[in-house]
């Protein structure tokens, strides 16, 4: 990676690589390009290739991957830093375009290899919403970048036309009293699964190469209908999995759930530390925004309305959940606090509220990219409920807030009520 940022530094043994248009938001002085390198073997007689794949371990996803340009092959992984030996790109147009990438093996075609020999990529970053790969110094063999070559051999070859078995699908469909997390399979070795939600009893459309990536459970906390195709490394898709869930209520002395969005959310950002951010469309939770500049933490704040409950009726659990844009191996930590709070005016010098409790009520671990959910404590009555998302470390999260112009990604409350 060759880094802005960091003019002089040569990166070459690092175990990730990282693109990213602005590594510092709002400064367009600090870019990371990464560059890869391989060697494509000698052909034998009578071959040709036909198709070329590059793929990627991706440990911090993005909503916008790079474009893939073809460079020069002459520059050296031990000496280059960003003053000096990035090489000049080969052609006039990108070879290729990563689009979302969530957290897992993310791959793209990419055009124009046609020989044996060495072949140069530069991964430009088309966003600011930076992502980070493993490079081919990560300790693990099978996370480190590759480049699939189909090679047409010197007799007649068969394309692939054989689509993927349908992806299994669970649980089943049905009318559930409580949220469920819904996994997903294919039998076929290699297979991506992409899946579509549709709210309530809407029918989604059809998945395509370009639909959201399955990477884990899906957390399902009100009524959803679902479909899931598996796509293999030849395009084909599989047939559809539907599944229809109904969340509802349960019968008298059982359970019901209620589903609740955010009346406020806002995040204040010590980076920024008059910016009222109260009508944003995403929130951030980061201990370090700037990386290795501890007063750069930014923290977001949900407050949700509990309704009143009916006579003989109590609150048996709840759950927070999120719609990750940008995921983190370390979620962060849940606290309750005041309710007072205005993100009108909210900022990080003024009107952030106090902490209510010495212990955090819930928190966060890995989250991918995706709709993720956790339980949180303490909630025994009607009324406002607000809660701090304090971040753990520097693996920043971003997510959609009540603002959010999809209403299915707003953040979510979720109560489970026991019944008389």
């Amino acid at each position: 990676t060759a880094s802005q940022s960091t003019p002089t530094t040569t990166a070459g043994s690092a175990v990730s690589l990282k693109s990213d248009a602005q590594v510092t938001d709002g400064n367009a002085a600090t870019r990371a390009t990464p560059y890869l390198r391989f060697t494509v073997p000698a052909l034998a007689a009578g071959e040709s290739i036909s198709a070329a794949n590059l793929s990627l371990q991706v440990t911090n996803a993005t909503t916008n991957g790079p474009a893939i340009w073809r460079t020069a092959t002459t520059w050296t992984e031990g000496t280059m830093t960003w003053n000096t030996g990035q090489p000049a790109r080969s052609g006039t147009a990108a070879v290729g375009n990563f689009g979302s990438m969530a957290v897992g093996r993310v791959s793209t075609p990419v055009s124009g290899i046609t020989a044996a020999g060495a072949v140069s990529f530069q991964l430009y970053a088309d966003a600011i919403d930076g992502l980070d790969f493993a490079s081919r110094e990560n300790t693990t063999a099978g996370n480190r970048p590759q480049l699939n070559l189909t090679i047409r051999t010197g007799g007649t070859t068969t394309p692939d036309t054989t689509a993927p078995p349908a992806p299994t699908v669970n649980p089943a469909t049905g009318t559930y009293t409580t949220a469920q997390s819904v996994t997903m399979a294919d039998a076929e070795a290699g297979a991506v699964i992409r899946y579509t939600v549709g709210t309530g009893t809407t029918v989604p459309a059809d998945p395509t190469a370009a639909s959201p990536q399955y990477t884990a459970a899906v957390n399902v906390g009100s009524s959803q209908v679902i479909k899931a195709a598996a796509f293999d490394a030849a395009g084909n898709r599989s047939a559809i999995t539907q599944r229809n869930y109904t969340i509802s209520t349960a019968p008298t002395g059982g359970t019901r759930t209620v589903v609740l969005n955010p009346v406020a959310d806002v995040t204040a950002s010590q980076l920024t530390p008059t910016t009222v951010a109260g009508s944003a469309a995403s929130l951030k939770v980061d201990q370090e925004a700037t990386d290795g500049n501890a007063a750069t933490r930014a923290t977001s704040y949900l407050r949700f309305t509990v309704p009143a409950l009916a006579a003989g009726e109590s609150i048996s659990a709840a759950n927070l959940s999120l719609q990750v844009t940008n995921a983190t191996t370390n979620g962060p930590a849940i606290w309750r606090t005041a309710t007072t709070w205005n993100e009108a005016t909210m900022t990080w010098n003024t009107g952030q509220p106090a902490r209510s409790g010495t212990a955090a009520v819930g928190n966060f671990g890995a989250m991918a990219a995706g709709r993720i959910g956790t339980p949180v404590s303490g909630i025994t009555a009607a009324g406002d409920v607000s809660f701090q998302l304090y971040a753990e470390a520097i693996d920043g999260l971003d997510f959609a807030s009540r603002e959010n112009t999809t209403a299915t990604n707003r953040p979510q409350l979720t109560v489970t009520i026991r019944t008389p």
